[in-house]
């Protein structure tokens, strides 16, 4: 299997995925810095998920997301597959907040590394800010994109998405966000399974050399 082919970007996230939070642990003005997952120029940037099914099996999923520290969020660009990924309900601690689903490059987007599809948040600088919707898409790994909102000109994003192809087989370089297919995040297989399996297959084998005695 190439690296490609078993890169993480647009894969399903585990249970254990569904919370979870990236910071940039920079300490100066250092656009090539990256630490905790994040890259760009925003010391202290944090950014945080809470993701859950609404109830069982229903498929219905309630995304939350937190971001911020240090500086105002000036606007906040967060990946989605394709427009068939419906995005609704959306809520935030900004009652000003608005928004729109597109591509977005470097054109029009301070120091974004790659073009990404998916919807951009712009609000009234509150720090953090805080965004909730619901979507009927599964959690999987993507990218994010965030600027601040004294000058805009400093930024925050995952490690992946400098990277072509947002080719990394680290989670830490991604976050989760919405995807437009049937992807339903992955249930850890128990230890007690996998030491069944392993045992039985040595087992066969122990079988077979005995067998070729």
């Amino acid at each position: 299997m190439s690296s490609v082919d078993a890169q993480l970007y647009g894969t399903s996230i585990g249970i254990n995925d569904l919370q979870d939070q990236r910071t940039f642990l920079s300490d100066s003005y250092n656009p090539s810095y990256s630490d905790g997952g994040l890259s760009g120029s925003w010391s202290g940037f944090f950014i945080s998920w809470n993701i859950s099914e609404t109830s069982p099996n229903s498929g219905l999923w309630n995304y939350s997301y937190s971001l911020g520290n240090g500086m105002d969020v000036s606007n906040f660009i967060l990946e989605l597959t394709d427009d068939t990924t419906q995005v609704f309900n959306i809520s935030s601690n900004d009652p000003a907040l608005s928004w729109e689903i597109d591509t977005f490059s470097s054109s029009g987007v301070t120091a974004l590394p790659n073009p990404i599809y998916g919807i951009k948040f712009e609000n009234n600088d509150f720090n953090p800010l805080t965004i909730s919707f619901q979507s009927y898409a599964d959690p999987v790994w993507g990218n994010f994109h965030a600027v601040d909102g004294l000058g805009g000109t400093v930024v925050a994003y995952n490690n992946a998405l400098a990277i072509s192809g947002f080719n990394s087989n680290d989670p830490l370089d991604f976050i989760a966000r919405p995807d437009g297919g049937n992807n339903p995040p992955v249930v850890p297989e128990p230890v007690s399974s996998t030491l069944l399996i392993i045992g039985a297959t040595v087992l066969r084998m122990r079988r077979y050399f005995k067998s070729e005695k």
